[in-house]
């Protein structure tokens, strides 16, 4: 039953930490409104009431929620991960962990694939990791948006999007050092995520990593393909984006938080990395709002 179903739990309420021998069936949590198999991937929009509670539980399948919307605290053996719109959460296949949804309806986009799909999963995806921002995200709304419009290239592009999510999860838990990357260059890089809205002068990053700015620039190339002009300004869309699906701010206020003083040309550089102005993407990433809500 691995491999093809519904979103499903192990039913048979265990502590956490330990091992259950009952027989894995599969039970109807939340509602779905759209469903797409796509290559080994099965891609879930779902909809969780307020105040909900999931028993310790695992998944049989490795497990990538994006939430969206509301909010869940899901607690693990050793440790309480909050999602909050925006963030990713990926539990590989066999953890066990309890989900508490927050006092407003959560709705999240789901994520699954069996462990046996690539080995590079299998090897590398064997700890909950939480994604606040970045290129998962980004790729998570973007999948979203891109379930909503169901032509016949939907399905294509959606297990595309899919296989990018897991190479950029796959990604992070490459260190530098196996990468071929100085851990200098890395630094350099990681400044880049933690203050994107920052004003960076390539002198300046070059003198803390005790490089020559013509250095700098020619290796950072090298190990990122591309110059670091252009990946800040993608660090700042992509931060952009995934603000976008929360669905809550105003977009001055987003491009003034990404960086960009001029909404004008925050709108021109968005919809040049993402194909659509940043209105449009916000419409077709956040769900439809619930006329009950009050």
């Amino acid at each position: 039953m691995e491999g093809r179903h519904r979103p499903g739990y192990d039913a048979t309420p265990r502590a956490p930490g330990r091992e259950s021998s009952a027989p894995f069936r599969e039970i109807a949590v939340g509602s779905e409104t759209r469903v797409m198999d796509a290559g080994d991937f099965r891609i879930i929009n779902t909809t969780l009431p307020r105040g909900f509670r999931i028993p310790p539980h695992t998944h049989g399948l490795h497990n990538l929620a994006f939430t969206m919307s509301g909010g869940v605290t899901e607690t693990f053996e050793r440790d309480r991960v909050q999602c909050r719109p925006g963030n990713v959460l990926l539990k590989p296949a066999g953890i066990v962990h309890s989900d508490v949804f927050d006092d407003r309806e959560t709705t999240t986009l789901q994520v699954e694939w069996p462990p046996d799909a690539s080995r590079a999963s299998a090897r590398s995806l064997d700890e909950v990791l939480l994604f606040r921002e970045g290129s998962v995200p980004v790729l998570a709304a973007r999948l979203h948006a891109e379930l909503q419009t169901r032509d016949d290239a939907t399905p294509v592009i959606a297990e595309g999007l899919a296989l990018e999510l897991l190479g950029q999860i796959l990604r992070s838990r490459t260190p530098a050092r196996e990468a071929g990357v100085p851990r200098w260059l890395s630094r350099v890089r990681d400044q880049l995520h933690d203050a994107p809205a920052g004003g960076f002068a390539i002198r300046d990053l070059a003198r803390e990593a005790g490089v020559s700015a013509d250095y700098l620039a020619r290796r950072f190339r090298q190990a990122y393909g591309t110059t670091l002009g252009k990946y800040l300004r993608r660090v700042r869309l992509e931060n952009a984006a995934a603000e976008l699906a929360t669905g809550d701010p105003r977009l001055a206020e987003v491009a003034l938080r990404a960086g960009f003083s001029d909404q004008a040309h925050f709108t021109r550089e968005f919809k040049r990395a993402f194909g659509m102005p940043p209105g449009a993407y916000r419409r077709r990433a956040v769900p439809p709002a619930d006329p009950g809500e009050d």
